[in-house]
Formats: structure tokens, C-alpha cells, sequence
């Protein structure tokens, strides 16, 4: 089984925004073709709204509501040999979907939930790779509800341009290429409105190439599946970031 949470049902009840829709329907067709291509029978779940598209997909269960997608997900994950969740690790989400799969018997293919919600904060990340010696952008955490002249300090020190965004974000949300000191109030604004944490993060700008590595990985070995070019767009604080 494959479950994508923006088109499986995770919205259901709101709108879904057509970018994540988007991306998150890509992602679970392109992940069932190839699982199929090697022979493997697939099942998944499709938000009821997305009707139309599940011929594309050729397999799927449709739900109405976020408690019927609970029940469907930990029914059929009991049914099937193996289960493997793609969703977001904000809010708990992604290891909470993953809980319910272990409770009801299913074997997850992802990460351990322990484990996802330890990287999805990105000041811990951070320093826990800076530990391993890993090359790191210096970064600083900032209170939420700090001053802005202790924020212009950071920027100063940093040196322009500097990266505003949420410690417990995803994607490009919250995230802003701050070029001017004049831009750090609606930077700020801008992180307030998707994050809730108490922190948010000021990073030294890094110019280069914006990759990405795709990995199967165990505690011993960790195989490396694809490199990917990630086509990033790095926006003002008055704009939107995205990739």
C-alpha cells in the first residue's frame, strides 16, 4: 500500500491547494507505476473529491473524511504486506500516520516515527550534523517574539543575505531570502504565519547548487537511489518561496 496525504484524504474538508495537490499526486503516481512495473500489486487511498483521477492509478479506496481515512488506513494496512506514507513531518503528521499503521498491525517502510520527528526539527538537525562534521550554514536560533534590533544584530554579524525560516517547517513555507535590513519585520510576520514554535532560524546565505540525495538506508548502510536537482526559487519576504 501507498498512501500520499494531500490526495489520499488528509485534507479532507478543506481545500486542497492546487500546488500540493499537485506535487503530492505526482509523487503517488510516479511511486505506484514503478512498484507495479516490478510487479507488485498496489493499493491506495484517494480523497472521494479525486474521483476522476484514480483511473490514472488504476487501484484505490475513496474516503469522504479525515476519521473514515484513519479507519480505511489501519484496515487495509493490517491487509497489506507492507505499507510506505507520504506526508508531511510538520505537525506530527507523517509519524503520527505511521503509529497508526504500526498500531494496527501494517509494516511501515519509512522511518521510525522517533526518528522523523527528530529531524523535523531543523535547529536539532542542524546540530547534529554541524557534530558529525558536516559542512553546516552558521545559524542562529532567534525567539519568535525577540526584538528586532537584537534581530538586525544577528543579521549584521550573519552578513546579508540571510535566510529567515520556521525550525518545524516544510517545504518552502515561511521562508524568506532576506537582502535588507528593512525586510526583517515582514520576514518575521512571514514565519509567524507557519510556524508553531517558540524559535524560528536566521542562516547565513550559501550560494551553490540546490541538491538533494534519495536514499534506502539502515543503521549499517545507507544506498543511494537517485541525486536530484531541486529547482528552488528563493523569494522576498513579501513573496512566496517555492521549489
Amino acid at each position: 500500500m501507498v498512501y500520499e496525504h494531500a490526495s489520499g484524504g488528509g485534507l479532507a474538508g478543506e481545500a486542497i491547494p492546487l500546488g500540493l495537490l499537485s506535487e503530492g499526486f505526482a509523487m503517488l503516481r510516479s511511486f505506484i507505476h514503478d512498484l507495479k512495473s516490478e510487479g507488485h500489486d498496489i493499493t491506495t487511498i484517494l480523497d472521494s473529491r479525486l474521483k476522476p483521477l484514480s483511473v490514472l492509478l488504476k487501484a484505490g479506496q475513496m474516503v469522504n473524511s479525515k476519521r473514515e481515512l484513519l479507519k480505511t488506513l489501519g484496515r487495509t494496512a493490517s491487509s497489506s504486506e507492507a505499507v510506505y506514507i507520504i506526508a508531511p513531518e510538520s505537525d506530527d503528521t507523517l509519524p503520527s500516520l505511521i503509529e497508526t499503521v504500526e498500531e494496527s498491525g501494517g509494516v511501515s517502510l519509512n522511518c521510525t516515527p522517533d526518528v522523523i520527528r527528530a529531524v523535523a526539527d531543523k535547529a536539532k538537525i542542524h546540530k547534529d550534523l554541524g557534530k558529525a562534521g558536516l559542512n553546516v550554514p552558521e545559524t542562529v536560533e532567534v525567539d519568535i517574539n525577540e526584538n528586532s534590533s537584537k534581530m538586525g544584530e544577528i543579521v549584521k554579524d550573519l552578513g546579508l543575505p540571510v535566510i529567515f525560516k520556521p525550525a518545524d517547517g516544510v517545504s518552502c513555507a515561511g521562508l524568506s531570502l532576506v537582502k535588507t535590513m528593512n525586510q526583517i519585520p515582514t520576514a518575521v510576520q512571514k514565519v509567524k504565519h507557519e510556524t508553531k514554535g517558540k524559535y524560528f532560524l536566521i542562516q547565513k546565505f550559501i550560494h551553490g547548487i540546490n541538491a538533494s540525495v534519495s536514499l534506502i538506508a539502515t543503521p549499517q548502510k545507507a544506498i543511494a537511489l537517485t541525486l536530484n536537482m531541486q529547482r528552488v526559487r528563493l523569494a522576498s519576504p513579501n513573496r512566496e518561496s517555492s521549489y
